[in-house]
């Protein structure tokens, strides 16, 4: 007789990687990128990147809900240059990106909910 299989997480695996062993598959995916045209410093880089996958991570279960069986691929790219230090202090820039880029991955969730609403059944009925 054998003994049932055990899932224990690997302490040395962040936890997403954790969740992907054990077989969950996410259903939306995020990309972001940030060019030096628009943030010249690799430190404000940094930061623009590190408030756009806190806000990611926040909306992707509302994300999986909404696109139901479908994957959904996001990609966040920053489209205007970073003001300066001097004309908008750092914390101020956190804020309002993290306020932005919620107002818009909470967009696409009510758009995936509307499309899969809007969508045909698998037997074509409506």
């Amino acid at each position: 007789m054998t003994s049932p299989a055990v899932d224990v997480p690997d302490p040395l695996l962040p936890a997403a990687a954790t969740a992907l062993v054990r077989g969950a598959v996410p259903r939306s995916r995020f990309g972001i990128t940030v060019g030096k045209r628009n943030a010249r410093l690799a430190v404000d880089r940094a930061l623009i990147k590190r408030v756009l996958r806190e806000a990611a991570r926040h909306a992707a279960p509302a994300l999986d809900a909404a696109a139901g069986d479908r994957q959904v691929d996001v990609v966040l790219r920053l489209k205007a240059p970073c003001p300066s230090k001097t004309t908008m202090p750092r914390p101020q820039l956190k804020k309002l990106l993290r306020q932005e880029a919620d107002e818009l991955l909470a967009q696409l969730a009510v758009a995936l909910r509307r499309q899969a609403a809007v969508a045909p059944t698998a037997d074509g009925a409506p």
